[in-house]
């Protein structure tokens, strides 16, 4: 017979055993975070880089790509940060984006976005525009740096290409300028101006012209602007006769004529006294002379004598002198 107190012992062993078998682990007890191994009959924690939200679940899930998780037995993963991306799933962790591209998605960004073209990357992920003067492809694998446009071309900010300088403008390093004063230029992307040719009488009188002007008649061009021509002003005409239509015109005299006109008066008054003088002192002269003739002729008679004397009286005037000759 067995005794009393070893019963006892079998029976306290017995129940102490049996409450461990019944709650033995099973699936159904994986909490979230956790997964159910089949091999050894556990539960087990989610390693980082997945997470299990639902329990009783065979399995834990893989972060996807634009997330990250670095706990153990997480029920979710986290989304990457601004400028941080990861492109595989099951990462532990985000990585930064490089100068010159950025993160543009709300969350979850799997990769990052590269500055446009026109702009250039810098610290902190920001991008900024290209300076005037200067451009950035949208297929240039160079992020940070804008490329200076070639002479006869031009960009204004942010420009991803340069154009050509316009017409009225010429190329010139840095960018275009206008055209000057008596310059043109009628076509784009040239590094000069063309001259306007005076010779035909053109001219510009502003800057950035496309073409020049042309003087109105009667002006002469000197590139700059229009001078006007000197003119010639004719005098009235009038009839000769009435069967011949002839007309005179006489040319205004200059200054310098009408100035010299009193001191040619002066002069050929002066030389018209002197020959009237001449001719007055030459004229008594003769007469004088002509006198002394005459008296020496009768003198020459009276002493001759004779039976008919006959005596020659000299003229009373000059006149008479002047038709013995």
């Amino acid at each position: 017979m067995v005794p009393h107190y070893l019963m006892m012992s079998i029976l306290l062993l017995c129940f102490t055993f049996i409450p461990t078998a019944i709650t033995a682990a099973v699936q159904s007890d994986c909490k979230v975070g956790e997964h159910w191994n089949a091999f050894d009959e556990t539960c087990k924690e989610c390693v980082a880089g997945k997470f299990q939200a639902l329990t009783k679940q065979e399995s834990c899930l893989s972060c996807p790509s634009g997330f990250q998780n670095t706990d153990v037995a997480s029920n979710k993963c986290t989304a990457c940060a601004d400028n941080t991306y990861q492109e595989s799933t099951g990462s532990i962790e985000c990585e930064s984006c490089k100068i010159g591209k950025f993160t543009s998605a709300a969350t979850g960004h799997e990769r990052c976005t590269s500055c446009v073209g026109g702009k250039f990357g810098s610290s902190g992920n920001v991008c900024n525009d290209c300076p005037s003067g200067f451009y950035r492809l949208e297929s240039s694998d160079d992020l940070i740096t804008c490329t200076s446009c070639s002479i006869g071309s031009t960009s204004v900010k942010g420009q991803a290409s340069c154009t050509f300088c316009p017409i009225g403008q010429y190329g010139k390093s840095g960018g275009c300028a206008l055209c000057g004063m008596g310059q043109f230029q009628d076509e784009t992307g040239k590094m000069s101006c063309k001259i306007c040719d005076k010779a035909k009488q053109k001219y510009s009188s502003e800057t950035g012209e496309k073409n020049c002007k042309t003087c109105a008649s009667g002006k002469t061009s000197t590139s700059l602007t229009c001078t006007t021509n000197p003119t010639v002003t004719p005098s009235a005409t009038t009839d000769t006769s009435d069967d011949e239509d002839k007309k005179s015109s006489t040319v205004v005299p200059s200054s310098a004529a009408v100035d010299d006109f009193p001191i040619m008066l002066v002069v050929g008054i002066a030389g018209g006294v002197l020959v009237a003088l001449g001719i007055g002192i030459g004229g008594v002269m003769y007469v004088m002379k002509k006198k002394k003739k005459a008296a020496a002729i009768t003198t020459t008679k009276t002493a001759a004598g004779g039976a008919g004397r006959t005596s020659v009286q000299p003229v009373a005037s000059p006149q008479e002198i002047r038709n013995w000759d």
